[in-house]
């Protein structure tokens, strides 16, 4: 994996640090040039922080228990919040609410780029903040390592290039152990440069901050540890699925039975925590609305988290290709949100009542979109390739019924793999990427 060394101050003292190169550098660079403020925010110990530093020239890291005292009396006088050299870095900027409103209006006056980087693990409440912070604080998302930023995937093929229909060639260097293995170990970089003989060593350690101290300090309210984790282990049976939330609760329900509101305080909890996320259904005119459903699909911010969950172990998955594949999709979904972002797509799933459905979609700022199915392996690529060919049918039986206002067909078909041993595009047009060899 490549490094690069680096170094700050901090305090009185030089910290040096081999700062893995993160793709959110280029992004969180350009949005500095444009807006006042950028807002950094994705789940504990994905690098958030480090990164922000890089792009920083003064730091306030407001979530140390050793500073609450001096930070504190800074109540008295917001401003020595923000003093600084430009851009200031405000790490876990919710610890202080009042930051958010203080950012706004420091940009209002100055009127200015690249003032301050804010990062945050969870996301306030509605009403913490008086201004939504439009057109001065801009959000970017940020996850655990990507394939490609930790050294595993050739990144031979570009997302981009598929998306522009483009011919792709690449050799996969992973095997099917090899995803495994880092399926378990996570994306988190701190599991990068420290040895250890659990290889979910992080995941697990993630599942617990969440359990014993994050949801509590998120939502403000007592929750109960054995709770979250429940509701994370049935998230976790369910994952890359269409569960209801009925189906969580009734799992949750054997260790202790939970009202739907109650289920949702937790629920939000892990949201703003960044641990789950919702991929919202794409609805396109095709259907009726009575036929399509609009549940979100639910995945884990980093997929080691779900196998903390369940406690598996890779020969637990090795041994179990149908639970593997679920996680698989998790796996892709991780990347496939990074590199949409680089490219500015939206990543997104179709699930239908009459039985079609596609792991994911991805919607491009020109208005054209692309299909993506997920399979293990090369042997279920006629699944796959029989999925994505219906929706060809579709928009032509809609455009014979509404020549007045045609759907376009899909820009291009995608079918993401684990076993592939090269990337290509076949004669029938549908590409086949191994996630292995894929970038932005």
């Amino acid at each position: 994996m490549k490094t690069i060394p680096f170094e700050y101050r901090d305090g009185g003292r030089t910290v040096k640090v081999d700062y893995i190169p993160r793709l959110m550098d280029s992004l969180l660079e350009n949005k500095l040039k444009a807006f006042g403020a950028v807002l950094l925010r994705g789940p504990k110990w994905c690098g958030k922080t480090t990164t922000a530093i890089v792009h920083s020239k003064s730091y306030a890291f407001l979530a140390r228990k050793t500073m609450k005292e001096t930070y504190d009396s800074y109540l008295l006088r917001p401003q020595l919040f923000i003093d600084g050299p430009k851009p200031k870095l405000l790490d876990e900027w919710q610890s202080y609410p009042l930051l958010w409103d203080l950012v706004k209006e420091e940009c209002d006056i100055r009127n200015q780029p690249s003032l301050f980087v804010l990062t945050g693990s969870y996301s306030p409440k509605l009403g913490t903040t008086n201004h939504t912070g439009s057109m001065r604080i801009y959000p970017l998302n940020m996850n655990t390592l990507t394939l490609y930023e930790s050294g595993d995937s050739s990144g031979e093929v570009s997302l981009k290039d598929i998306c522009q229909g483009k011919d792709v060639f690449g050799t996969n260097p992973l095997t099917y152990e090899r995803i495994t293995e880092r399926m378990v170990k996570g994306g988190y970089p701190a599991a990068y440069d420290r040895k250890t003989d659990d290889l979910n060593a992080f995941g697990k350690s993630a599942l617990s901050s969440i359990a014993e101290t994050d949801i509590q300090e998120t939502t403000g309210k007592e929750l109960r540890e054995n709770v979250t984790r429940a509701i994370l282990r049935s998230l976790a049976r369910n994952l890359s699925q269409y569960a209801k939330n009925t189906t969580i609760i009734q799992d949750v329900a054997e260790i202790e039975p939970l009202s739907e509101t109650t289920f949702y305080t937790y629920y939000d909890g892990l949201l703003r925590l960044n641990a789950v996320k919702e991929i919202e259904a794409w609805s396109p005119a095709l259907r009726s609305k009575e036929n399509l459903r609009m549940g979100p699909k639910r995945e884990f911010s980093d997929v080691s988290l779900a196998v903390a969950a369940l406690g598996l172990s890779a020969e637990d998955l090795n041994n179990d290709p149908h639970t593997r594949g679920f996680f698989f999709e998790n796996f892709v979904w991780h990347d496939l949100a990074v590199y949409g972002d680089c490219i500015d797509a939206k990543i997104g799933h179709y699930h239908d009542s009459l039985g079609l459905e596609c792991d994911f979609t991805i919607h491009l700022a020109n208005g054209e979109y692309g299909l993506i199915e997920v399979k293990q392996g090369e042997a279920l690529l006629p699944d796959a390739v029989s999925t994505l060919n219906k929706f060809d049918a579709l928009v032509d039986s809609y455009n014979v019924t509404h020549p007045n206002a045609p759907m376009k067909k899909a820009k291009f078909k995608l079918v993401i793999t684990g076993d592939s041993a090269y990337a290509r595009r076949g004669s029938d047009g549908i590409y086949v990427v191994p996630i292995g060899v894929l970038k932005p």
